[in-house]
């Protein structure tokens, strides 16, 4: 058959979102380095990336979030956007290498999309490793992620394109 095309269409694909923490204080009051919470500056921060997500869909988003006190700081503006349910706080994810984040997202089965909010430098490693561009975000910076595929255990490195890439200016 001479001149027969076949088109394959993905009719869905795979979005990450991952986020650095707010801007932080550079030690906190008990010693830990877990417990370091955010600065004016991060709630500021915060804030604005609670509008940037009241602009976006967030329907069925599944989050995975630091237990840093950091971490859960900038998600609690974000909390109202997103069902309750679809959240996890995973201890792994402290100061994580990129690999532990990149593992744990090839385990989600039931969302199309992701979002990590997380630690320099896993979070920025993740994203040079799916996009294999140096990303080095900035705190209270996200980037998304697009992937050509239907399920996250397809994923792999250099697989990802850059949708959007986002820092309040505060």
């Amino acid at each position: 058959m001479v001149g027969t095309e076949l088109n394959f269409v993905h009719l869905s694909m795979l979005k990450l979102i991952l986020l650095r923490h707010a801007k932080t204080n550079q030690w906190s009051e008990s010693g830990r380095d877990f417990d370091r919470e955010l600065l004016p500056k991060g709630i500021n921060q915060g804030k604005e990336l609670a509008k940037y997500f009241e602009q976006q869909s967030s329907q069925d988003i599944r989050i995975l979030v630091s237990p840093a006190t950091r971490t859960r700081q900038t998600f609690e503006f974000l909390h109202t956007q997103f069902d309750p349910k679809m959240v996890r706080f995973l201890d792994s994810f402290y100061l994580c290498s990129y690999t532990t984040l990149f593992d744990e997202i090839c385990l989600e089965k039931n969302s199309k999309t992701l979002l990590i909010v997380g630690h320099n430098f896993g979070i920025s490693d993740l994203a040079t490793y799916l996009t294999e561009q140096t990303i080095e975000l900035r705190t209270g910076e996200l980037i998304e992620i697009t992937f050509d595929c239907d399920v996250w255990e397809e994923v792999s490195k250099g697989m990802g394109t850059i949708l959007t890439q986002y820092r309040p200016e505060v």
